[in-house]
């Protein structure tokens, strides 16, 4: 099986090249889209200073058998 995905994404605040940033996310909803299983996922990343840079909305069709649950 193939995974598929899609995102929705603002950037709020500025990262400069270089910079160091973490990342992060969690399953918040899972659908079924047309007989496929579709998570719907938060994700973002911070600067080193904790300021929240990237705000996203990403969508990912789960393979068959893959026991997610929503947080």
């Amino acid at each position: 099986d193939s995974i598929q995905s899609s995102c929705a994404s603002s950037i709020p605040n500025v990262v400069l090249a270089g910079s160091p940033v973490a990342t992060g996310g969690s399953v918040v909803a899972i659908e079924e889209v047309e007989g496929d299983r579709v998570a719907e996922c938060e994700v973002w990343c911070d600067r080193d200073d904790e300021v929240r840079c990237l705000v996203a909305t990403a969508w990912v069709t789960l393979p068959d058998g893959d026991d997610v649950t929503p947080r």
